[in-house]
């Protein structure tokens, strides 16, 4: 069996598998249902011996396989780190990808949450002034614009802000000196 009618078959609805005549009988049930399993075995089967055909053949050793960490790693650039933030609503964490290492290095953020990564740009909306239509079409209200000074203080706030929570943890982690003024 091809790996398209395999797909096919596994991508049924439960309700169109199990969609018998209501007149049916017990065994007939049984029946049914022991004919998809049997199907479902079988073509498992054929499929994983299909890829094995595929992973025989030369360049293809890793057909639908995820990356191998070790190849990630070994063509990191060496100017610098790759950093990848996870913001969830359990934990904010970093990952951390350096040329050379073998292995991802990880940072937690105990003082950055999912909250507080929220609000940011709500902070940076609020103090901008609003025209226009919102994106839902109806008309926003302007509401007064209180100067520059306002806009720049907020602005330093949220800086400030991911600069302790993210930035500089993620800085001394990585072993950069992190001058704070």
């Amino acid at each position: 069996m091809a790996a398209k009618e395999l797909h096919a078959y596994g991508s049924r609805t439960a309700s169109s598998i199990h969609s018998l005549p209501p007149n049916t009988t017990l065994p007939e049930q049984f029946s049914t249902e022991n004919d998809n399993l049997c199907h479902t075995s079988l073509s498992a089967g054929e499929y994983n011996s299909l890829i094995k055909q595929i992973r025989a053949q030369t360049g293809f050793q890793e057909f639908l396989r995820p990356t191998p960490a070790s190849n990630i790693l070994s063509s990191l650039p060496t100017d610098g780190p790759v950093v990848v933030l996870n913001i969830h609503p359990t934990r904010c964490d970093v990952l951390a990808l350096l040329a050379g290492c073998d292995e991802p290095i990880h940072i937690p953020l105990p003082n950055f949450s999912y909250k507080k990564a929220a609000k940011l740009p709500d902070k940076l909306r609020d103090c901008l002034p609003v025209k226009g239509r919102a994106a839902d079409g109806s008309r926003r209200r302007k509401k007064p614009f209180s100067g520059r000074s306002k806009v720049t203080s907020v602005i330093q706030i949220v800086l400030q802000e991911l600069w302790t929570d993210v930035v500089q943890p993620i800085l001394s982690m990585l072993g950069f000196s992190v001058r704070s003024s």
